[in-house]
């Protein structure tokens, strides 16, 4: 009897430790962007030029509650699209433009000590 109580003592100890010695993760991701153009048309000397930009921006959070241990952080990013052209003569120009920007956030947590 005596040899039960300690082995399902021992099993028990096993399943608690599992349960707290787990962590979280957590991630977040944002993407920003768009298109622009310009153009002229016309007789003599003619520039386009545009000008575009995308800020991207994520945070991430996890881990809360007793003994945990936990993360933020936090992602900004941007970017700036100029182009510009120009011609002479009879016809026209057209300037184009691509921006984009992403940014990435990655927190984790573990938790600590537990419950004593």
């Amino acid at each position: 009897m005596q040899r039960k109580l300690i082995a399902a003592a021992a099993v028990l100890s096993l399943v608690s430790a599992a349960a707290f010695a787990t962590g979280t993760n957590s991630s977040s991701s944002s993407t920003s962007g768009g298109t622009t153009s310009a153009a002229v048309y016309g007789f003599g000397s003619f520039t386009a030029t545009n000008a575009g930009a995308a800020n991207g921006h994520a945070s991430s959070i996890a881990g809360q509650g007793f003994g945990t241990t936990g993360n933020a952080t936090n992602a900004t990013t941007s970017h700036i699209n100029t182009s510009s052209v120009g011609g002479k003569g009879f016809g026209g120009s057209t300037a184009t433009g691509v921006s984009g920007a992403d940014a990435a956030a990655n927190a984790w947590s573990k938790l600590g000590g537990g419950w004593r």
